[in-house]
């Protein structure tokens, strides 16, 4: 189960040369506890659900065990209420 996600804008800022040597937790951000959901997840349970995880964003597993996609919360909200949060 995923831990972490890469932080787009900490491993931007590593020199191309330099990967290979940089550890993936220095270019990475934790998730949650438990902010990881079901690709086939939906509805009402979904959002009961996230509302109890303490994260703004949560990994998306297939049913085969693969990370599908990350789900952030803002996105949620707009989608649920029309409105930014």
């Amino acid at each position: 189960m995923p831990v972490g996600v890469i932080d787009a804008q900490a491993l931007a800022k590593v020199d191309p040369t330099q990967g290979g040597n940089v550890p993936a937790l220095a270019v990475s951000r934790a998730l949650g506890q438990g902010a990881i959901v079901a690709e086939e997840s939906d509805g009402r349970a979904l959002i009961d659900y996230l509302a109890s995880v303490e994260s703004a964003e949560y990994a998306v597993i297939s049913a085969s065990g693969h990370i599908v996609g990350l789900l952030h919360q803002r996105e949620i909200i707009k989608a649920v209420t029309g409105r930014r949060k």
